[in-house]
């Protein structure tokens, strides 16, 4: 039987799945790219043997099947790196709206969250335009897939701050005994060339006042694993996982 892999249509996860043509071929399985907010229930009814998967999909099913991470290719944001963003309308005495083009997308969610924790902001997220002027005409803030612009609150560098450390945002996932043969070689070659150096970023102001820097994590490390907990954690406070559940990986016996 074919190797079902599963991978969300997350933009800045690509390149965790940038080879999917040529190894779908040279292992013959079957690769599908997903909504995001579906993989997690998808994977969850053994509709794919491996799937990119973030925190919350993954905190959602350890406590009722045995999930496993797959140590190598992953994607975790440390500190600035503009991959996601939170503009606010000018000179607001309060935020009562939040609006967003990628309402279901698990970085928007961390937003929300970090916005409560730190900002004491408590207001749902709605779908919304994708551009920034027109969605801010019908919000008082605008969650975005995109940063363009200094003012703006980068989220992974929310995080960093909060917690002082990466914020994982997708990780590959089996079942232990369910996992596809040759799993770490297809993962390798899934991802692109030099998946294992860091992204490293770095952005100043002309007068050079003002720097902002992070990196971009691709493999999964300790640091990764610890962090994972804590998000977890901030997931169970908020009441959107009912539990917390141990970081398994796959190849470990426990």
């Amino acid at each position: 039987m074919r190797n079902k892999i599963a991978v969300p249509d997350t933009p800045y996860l690509k390149d965790l799945f940038a080879n999917a043509d040529r190894v779908k071929k040279e292992y013959d399985i079957e690769f599908f790219i997903v909504p995001e907010h579906q993989i997690g229930e998808y994977f969850h009814n053994n509709r794919f043997d491996l799937a990119l998967l973030s925190p919350a999909d993954y905190a959602m099913g350890i406590g009722n099947a045995d999930y496993r991470i797959v140590e190598g290719p992953c994607f975790a944001a440390e500190a600035f790196t503009r991959l996601a963003s939170v503009y606010f309308k000018p000179n607001l005495a309060s935020i009562s709206s939040i609006g967003s083009a990628n309402k279901d997308n698990f970085m928007v969610q961390i937003a929300k969250l970090l916005m409560a924790e730190r900002y004491e902001i408590y207001s749902e997220i709605r779908k919304s335009s994708t551009q920034i002027d027109e969605a801010l005409t019908e919000n008082d803030a605008f969650i975005t897939l995109t940063h363009s612009d200094n003012a703006a609150l980068d989220i992974s560098e929310e995080w960093y701050l909060n917690s002082s450390s990466p914020l994982p945002l997708a990780f590959w996932v089996c079942r232990n005994e369910e996992a596809p043969d040759n799993i770490i070689e297809i993962l390798n070659k899934l991802a692109v060339d030099f998946y294992k150096s860091d992204i490293i970023i770095h952005e100043h102001s002309e007068d050079e006042l003002m720097v902002r820097e992070g990196r971009i994590i691709r493999h999964w490390n300790e640091e990764i694993s610890n962090s994972l907990v804590e998000v977890m954690e901030l997931l169970y406070y908020h009441q959107i996982i009912p539990e917390i559940g141990d970081v398994k990986m796959y190849g470990y016996d426990d």
